[in-house]
């Protein structure tokens, strides 16, 4: 069996001070990442706005209709909601745009999508406001 003193002898002994750092350093890091995670779960949790396609009625080869759920946090949120129609091939062939800034906070819309020709679907993109610019 090996002496211990003599493998600290061969090899040097770590130093108490750096494993100390070492673990201080990375207690500070775990505890940054949790309160990162944190925020922002909290952060996403309760968007401005918000939006549904609730349906879609192909009215003619160039136009569509569309009947969007616009949830907003507040009456005073100003909500700017974009939809596009789609094609058989999946390319775009129309968008339009909705702009929400009066009225109750829940509203059901009706948008007209003006299509370049047959669409076979429609894409609720999502809405945004000015303090959320990812869309939902």
């Amino acid at each position: 069996m090996t002496d211990p003193t003599a493998l600290a002898d061969r090899y040097g002994s770590g130093s108490r001070n750096r494993t100390n750092l070492v673990l201080a350093v990375a207690a500070v890091a775990g505890i940054a990442l949790v309160a990162v995670t944190i925020w922002s779960f909290v952060s996403q949790a309760d968007p401005d706005v918000r939006s549904t396609l609730r349906t879609y009625d192909i009215r003619s080869e160039h136009e569509v209709v569309a009947e969007l759920v616009v949830a907003r946090g507040d009456t005073d949120v100003r909500a700017t909601c974009r939809l596009h129609a789609v094609a058989q091939d999946h390319s775009t062939v129309g968008r339009a745009q909705q702009v929400v800034d009066s009225g109750r906070a829940t509203q059901v819309l009706e948008v007209r999508i003006p299509t370049e020709r047959r669409a076979v679907s429609v894409v609720a993109d999502g809405c945004t406001s000015p303090d959320q610019h990812r869309p939902r």
